[in-house]
């Protein structure tokens, strides 16, 4: 089976050190066939500090010693993660003319700067309230992300539930924002964008996130789905990945897509 992770992190990412090299070799290690590296670039920082500009000067080295040690073994692409997007359209769209991007992952990590502009990381969640009133920030941020579109695929759209329910342990779901969920999907679709499956800290909660989130996609009519370990360490890379790939299956879907230049190859699951 040829697996695809399309969603890590190296030492250019501020929550990681790992070089480029070694997460290539983990890759190798655990048996992946391909790797993307989608460093972080954060619009608004995890304090809520606007983040105008990102340097591809690092990241374009960083890629060529891990192409130089490792790229006759695995295939190795580069793209980005680019977070709160509606921060500041503009800067979405620049960071992207970098020569010889594959892939672009657009996700929501921070409250918008009207509500402190904080990561969902940094609050200890003491109470459901709290986790819903940043829930509603969370997904009408998201909406407005979509709406924009300049991206390939949008990632782990459970992401607050790891810290509000998995680390802090609120009793909180997603059940009232499925209409809106339902809403941001058929504009994905429309766009001709992917959803990801990300299997960070993966557990049967998550996977029951995962298995409600993308029977909606696919009866929605979603074909496009990357899969991603968001590792940051060597020993992460790939993690769940032949799990995850068995419960698409099992919804339906045939594929699951990684990216070249910013076009789609699609990989099968039937092995």
């Amino acid at each position: 089976m040829y697996y695809a992770d399309s969603h890590t992190h190296s030492i250019i990412s501020r929550d990681s050190d790992a070089p480029r090299a070694d997460m290539a070799k983990g890759a190798i290690d655990a048996g992946i066939s391909e790797i993307c590296f989608t460093d972080h670039y954060d619009i608004l920082d995890i304090d809520g500090s606007y983040n105008p500009y990102f340097d591809w000067a690092p990241v374009r080295q960083e890629q060529k010693k891990a192409l130089d040690a490792w790229g006759d073994r695995i295939r190795i692409r580069s793209g980005i993660e680019i977070g709160n997007v509606p921060t500041d359209f503009t800067c979405g769209d620049r960071v992207q003319q970098e020569p010889d991007l594959d892939f672009v992952i657009c996700s929501v990590h921070n409250l918008p700067q009207s509500a402190g502009g904080l990561d969902f990381y940094d609050f200890h969640y003491e109470d459901p309230d709290t986790c819903y009133r940043h829930l509603d920030h969370y997904f009408q941020t998201m909406m407005e992300s979509v709406q924009w579109g300049h991206f390939d695929t949008f990632g782990h759209i459970p992401y607050p539930l790891r810290y509000m329910r998995d680390r802090d342990g609120q009793e909180v779901n997603l059940g009232r924002y499925q209409e809106q969920i339902r809403a941001i999907l058929q504009v994905l679709i429309s766009k001709g964008k992917g959803v990801e499956v990300n299997t960070k800290n993966w557990s049967p909660r998550i996977e029951q996130d995962y298995l409600a989130l993308m029977t909606t996609y696919y009866e929605l009519g979603g074909d496009i789905v990357t899969v991603g370990s968001d590792a940051h360490s060597p020993e992460a890379v790939g993690a769940q990945i032949p799990r995850v790939y068995d419960m698409l299956r099992s919804i339906g879907f045939r594929f699951v897509a990684a990216y070249t230049l910013r076009t789609p190859h699609f990989i099968s699951l039937e092995g």
